[in-house]
C-alpha cells in the first residue's frame, strides 16, 4: 500500500482551487492498517449539494454512483464528477486481494460539508432568493 504523497495531495488541493475558486474545499488524507483515504468535504460553495445525500461519494463506490444520485442535475453531477476525476488523479492500482479484486494506493470520499460541520450555501447573483 503506497498511499499518497504530501506533495501530491497538496497538489490535488490546489487544483481544486485553481479549477473550483468559489467553492472551499476542505481535502485530509488518513492512513488506516489495510488503506489509505482521502477525504473530500466540500464546505461550501454556490451551488445547493445538501438537497441529496451528504455522503456523495464512498471509496466503495464506483464512479456511476455519482450519476445516478444527481443525473436530474446535470450542473451538479458535472462538477461533482470533476472532483472526483481531481481527488483520483494519483490513484493506481497497486496489488489485488483475495477474491481478485484491484486495491488501490488509496481510496477517495466526497462529503457535502463534513461530520463536525455542515455544508454552507453561498449565495450568488445567480442562486440568490429575492423576496419581495
Amino acid at each position: 500500500m503506497n498511499g499518497i504523497s504530501t506533495e501530491e495531495l497538496k497538489e490535488i488541493r490546489n487544483e481544486f482551487k485553481r479549477e473550483f475558486p468559489q467553492y472551499n474545499f476542505w481535502t485530509t488524507s488518513k492512513r488506516w492498517p489495510t488503506a489509505v483515504v482521502i477525504n473530500v468535504s466540500i464546505m461550501s460553495g454556490p451551488m445547493d449539494l445538501t438537497k441529496e445525500y451528504p455522503v456523495i461519494y464512498d471509496y466503495n463506490d464506483t464512479p456511476q454512483v455519482i450519476d445516478s444520485n444527481y443525473c436530474n442535475q446535470p450542473e451538479m453531477c458535472e462538477f461533482l464528477n470533476k472532483v472526483l476525476q481531481i481527488g483520483s488523479r494519483y490513484r493506481k492500482i497497486v496489488s489485488k486481494d483475495g477474491d481478485g479484486t484491484s486495491v488501490p494506493n488509496y481510496h477517495i470520499s466526497i462529503m457535502a460539508g463534513n461530520f463536525s460541520k455542515r455544508y454552507k450555501l453561498i449565495p450568488t447573483k445567480r442562486n440568490k432568493k429575492t423576496t419581495i
